[in-house]
């Protein structure tokens, strides 16, 4: 590898705060979804078994 390429200097500047956080979005709808999910299974009848 070139002489360049160190793993020490990585991160020489700070994230930036303008940067939209993806996985936080993410998690929050999923989230979202299996309370919905759970909200409408508690709310349906039990299925009958035949």
């Amino acid at each position: 590898m070139s002489n360049q390429h160190s793993v020490t200097k990585r991160h020489r500047r700070p994230r930036s705060g303008k940067r939209t956080d993806y996985t936080a979005r993410t998690m929050a709808a999923v989230k979202q979804l299996s309370r919905a999910a759970k909200v409408s299974e508690s709310e349906s009848p039990l299925p009958k078994s035949v």
